[in-house]
């Protein structure tokens, strides 16, 4: 036969071959996973750090209402990327900041919801 010069490929250098378009495509959806992983950790310590200040400067009924907002934020976040796995121990890590800084400063009472919050959560777990 001979070499081949023509075809319906173009010609560049050795040319795209499908192998190529598949590892292209593995690492663009590897790229793009990482990045998601990093939006998740980086608005799960934004969120840790807004529940903690919440915490140091206002009242119990505040503080559990900022548990709320960030269990609410956690939800949407792993429903968006579909990152659970990730969301749930930020979720258990912030309720477990909000219960020791309560049960220091706030009648027992007042930390019901969030012992709620954390055996609800830990039973979700696999």
């Amino acid at each position: 036969m001979g070499h081949q010069t023509g075809g319906s490929w173009p010609v560049r250098g050795n040319g795209p071959k499908p192998s190529h378009a598949v590892l292209i495509i593995l690492a663009a959806s590897a790229v793009l996973t990482i990045l998601a992983v990093l939006v998740v950790l980086a608005a799960s310590a934004v969120l840790t750090i807004l529940a903690v200040l919440v915490v140091l400067a206002a009242s119990a009924v505040l503080t559990i209402l900022a548990v709320l907002v960030v269990l609410a934020a956690s939800a949407v976040l792993s429903t968006l990327t579909a990152l659970t796995i990730l969301a749930v121990p930020a979720v258990l890590a912030i309720a477990t900041i909000n219960l020791i800084v309560n049960s220091l400063a706030v009648r027992p009472f007042l930390a019901l919801p969030l012992l709620l919050l954390l055996s609800s959560q830990s039973s979700q777990s696999p």
